[in-house]
């Protein structure tokens, strides 16, 4: 597999994380993120003033206290909270509005437990009231092993988790996977205790095997895209498991396509591609499912990892009839609109696959398959994609084509163009490719200045300063 055409991310000390011989510092993976500041610079919460919706929305949030209780948590008088719930054209001015933000965050972080200060800063105002609200139907104590009573979960406790994962999960695409990872993995903990503590009628153990099923997928995907990859087969092993308890067939084959994917991102890059037996097993497992249960955004991707693996085992009757599939999966998708309600993880991981995506996997099984017209056709995709770490993928994927075509010095720039990317993400899976496409370069090529510059860049570590917007969007 090459994974050319999809897309898949703990903080630490000093020490470095191995990709089978990549060195990857933990010190870029918690460092400053452009992408990821550019994201919050749009959405922080403390940049606008607040309506009287989100002000009642938050009131409601709280449990809908007595006012007076409400004011005086907030610090502030009885009259100002029955103006800005009751009277129409009364709402917060901007100092207040900053003081609001503060009280805000407080509680969603007394709440959620796993959510950090910084991830915090970072989110949207509508998204922090979105998960305090989900939140406040959460049974406390849900991962603690010492209660004097064992929590109720209702089926409104239930739509709290699920729209606490799904905020999470919204933020894939635009946040680096290192900034997600930590509050997935509490919030996963929580929704595992209260598998393992709570008391509850089968339907709703039912469901929430489910919701701990995806948010173990989701964590799965972003420890692979960190570069934690036994922490990413952990994560999936409990997906699968989950899902299948479940029955839930839908999750069960994302987990088994992520599973496929993880086999190809957990060999080093010069043996990633030698043997795609055991991915087109898992893949072909994970097809049948989606055909039956899943949407067709998650046919569309499993059929184009397929199609890819065909095509590096150099079968090329299956690799082309399997991307036949896709586009037919791309085409339903499209008359179907979103996808993913209900399979939360999915309104991250899948957000944004279309044409571009496509075209990602047509390139990738052109490429595996030598016909010339990889070099077009991911062109093509890197005009389509928007998000950066598909850009990335492609610009890997464009620059193997390059090579196959003896054009040294527009494989290095498309290399050095995704390493950027790369850097503002703290991604292994980008690095992976990188380094996969350095070493199928002839070594006639070791002296060329192109290879030079693109070495040292390397040789560097993976350990550079985050570029600046204006390095990033050149990138692009």
């Amino acid at each position: 597999m090459t994974s050319l055409g999809g897309d898949l991310g703990e903080e630490g000390g000093n020490s470095e994380v191995f990709l089978h011989g990549c060195r990857l510092p933990r010190r870029l993976l918690r460092g400053p993120s452009q992408r990821a500041a550019k994201d919050g610079q749009q959405g922080r919460i403390g940049m606008e003033r607040w309506t009287k919706d989100e002000f009642r929305e938050f009131y409601r949030a709280m449990g809908e206290p007595s006012q007076e209780a409400f004011a005086e948590w907030l610090g502030t008088g009885v009259r100002s909270v029955q103006r800005w719930l009751n009277e129409p054209d009364k709402q917060p001015n901007i100092p207040t509005s900053r003081y609001l933000d503060a009280k805000l965050r407080q509680a969603v972080r007394e709440r959620i437990g796993c959510l950090s200060i910084d991830f915090v800063n970072q989110m949207h105002r509508r998204d922090i009231l979105r998960m305090l609200s989900g939140a406040a139907s959460i049974p406390v104590g849900g991962a603690s092993v010492a209660w004097d009573a064992r929590p109720r979960v209702s089926g409104v406790a239930l739509d709290g988790l699920e729209d606490v994962t799904t905020v999470l999960a919204s933020k894939y695409v635009t946040r680096p996977a290192h900034t997600l990872l930590g509050a997935a993995a509490g919030h996963l903990e929580e929704v595992s205790g209260l598998l393992r503590n709570g008391v509850m009628k089968p339907t709703q153990r039912e469901r929430l095997e489910s919701i701990v099923a995806d948010v173990a997928l989701f964590v799965g995907v972003l420890s692979m895209q960190t570069g934690k990859m036994a922490q990413a087969g952990a994560n999936l092993e409990l997906a699968k498991r989950m899902a299948r308890q479940a029955d839930n067939m839908t999750l069960l084959a994302q987990a088994l396509a992520e599973e496929a994917l993880l086999d190809y991102y957990a060999r080093s890059p010069e043996t990633a591609n030698n043997d795609p037996r055991p991915r087109i097993d898992l893949l072909k497992q994970a097809q049948a499912l989606a055909k039956r249960h899943a949407p067709p955004i998650v046919q569309m991707a499993i059929s184009g990892w397929l199609a890819e693996d065909k095509a590096v085992a150099k079968d090329g009757d299956d690799a082309d009839e399997a991307m036949e599939q896709s586009q037919v999966a791309l085409e339903r998708a499209k008359l179907e609109g979103p996808s993913g309600a209900g399979f939360v993880s999915s309104v991250g991981v899948y957000s944004g696959y279309g044409e571009g995506k496509l075209e990602g996997f047509r390139g990738a099984v052109e490429l595996a398959l030598e016909r010339p017209s990889a070099v077009s056709t991911f062109r093509t995709a890197l005009q389509l994609k928007k998000d950066p770490r598909g850009k990335a993928t492609t610009l890997t994927g464009l620059a193997r084509a390059l090579i196959g075509q003896k054009r040294p010095d527009e494989a290095c720039d498309c290399l050095k163009r995704a390493r950027i990317i790369g850097l503002t993400h703290g991604s292994a899976v980008i690095l992976h490719h990188v380094l996969s496409a350095r070493m199928v370069m002839p070594p006639e090529w070791n002296q060329l200045k192109c290879v030079k510059q693109l070495d040292d860049l390397l040789q560097s570590g993976w350990i550079a300063t985050a570029p600046s917007t204006t390095s990033w969007e050149a990138a692009e």
